[in-house]
């Protein structure tokens, strides 16, 4: 008999599947964002300050997270995933926050749906990735 208390996730296979599918997509789409964004930074190569190389990184990263999640249920690979949303969304923010101040908002303003529809991808990530780690203990018999 399993406890009834609310806040014990029950493990069902066939939802943590769903889930891990969902977001292995979900990465799978930021990493494909984040080849359009290289693109798009590309011209701009010769900048000192061009950070088009991150974005190539930032796809391997999400191409190597949703490759984990679709084939592996590893609630130590979802935490760290869920740390990895959080910290780049933080810094998203932060550097958000220093292009305004230096007066170089016009670099996000130029690619705006972009960042917005990455940024959105990486909070339901994080929830999502939050979701199954907690998911994944076994509630005590």
């Amino acid at each position: 008999m399993t406890p009834s208390h609310p806040h014990v996730i029950r493990r069902n296979p066939q939802q943590r599947r769903t889930l891990r599918l969902t977001g292995a997509a979900l990465a799978a789409g930021a990493a494909a964002l984040y080849v359009v964004v290289f693109f798009v930074q590309l011209p701009h190569l010769h900048e000192t300050d061009n950070p088009a190389p991150a974005y190539i990184a930032l796809a391997l990263v999400y191409a190597a997270g949703a490759t984990l999640l679709a084939i592996r249920d590893d609630p130590l690979a979802q935490w760290a995933g869920a740390a990895v949303q959080a910290i780049l969304i933080v810094a998203f923010f932060w550097l958000l926050a220093l292009l305004y101040r230096e007066g170089d908002q016009q670099f996000i303003l130029d690619m705006a749906f972009l960042a917005v529809t990455i940024t959105a991808i990486q909070f339901v990530l994080l929830g999502l990735l939050l979701r199954l780690a907690a998911g994944s203990r076994r509630p005590a018999h």
